[in-house]
């Protein structure tokens, strides 16, 4: 969740880069590295130590880098690519990416401490990985308790003079449909 937000403020243009910051209040310097303005693009993509990052960073396509000096514009290409081998994983791997180069320039910025660029890979990698691996957990038992549940439950017929509704819905937003299902028994 924590992922989605910082994404979701990202494609707003929601982060406090420094451009951004004096935009709105007039103070500081719009600067990064003192080269070049602060925007998010920079601090994701042209700052020196973002460009050094996604070098080492194994997680690439082709075609897009052209379409980094919009964010919105880089994001739609990088979700396109979810329907390819690995895509969704490439895409949470980028995110991560995203996150630790931000989080960097926060230490940098707020407490002038240098990430180096392998380490922000590294642990970009270690964090989905981590991640990846809770969610194969969750799913197992999850599946096994839900497994679990319907045996134990059961299904029983109503008592007599009562009749018993059972509902389900389902909506697909690939298809733009929904489904409603009813069934009364007595």
């Amino acid at each position: 969740m924590k992922l989605k937000h910082f994404l979701w403020r990202c494609l707003q243009n929601g982060l406090p880069a420094n451009e951004a910051i004096y935009k709105r209040i007039g103070k500081g310097s719009n600067l990064c590295c003192g080269e070049d303005t602060e925007t998010i693009e920079h601090i994701f993509f042209f700052c020196p130590k973002a460009q050094v990052v996604w070098r080492i960073a194994l997680v690439r396509w082709k075609g897009i880098t052209e379409l980094q000096y919009n964010m919105w514009r880089w994001w739609d290409a990088v979700t396109q690519s979810a329907m390819k081998e690995q895509g969704m994983d490439r895409i949470k791997l980028k995110v991560n990416m995203l996150w630790q180069i931000w989080t960097a320039r926060n230490k940098m910025t707020f407490q002038t401490e240098n990430v180096d660029a392998k380490l922000i890979v590294d642990k970009a990698q270690q964090e989905w990985i981590e991640y990846e691996a809770e969610n194969e957990t969750d799913t197992r038992t999850n599946a096994s308790s839900e497994v679990d549940r319907q045996i134990q439950q059961g299904w029983e017929p109503p008592k007599e003079g009562v009749i018993k509704i059972n509902t389900d819905a389902t909506i697909s937003a690939k298809m733009v449909t929904t489904s409603l299902g009813i069934i009364a028994r007595n």
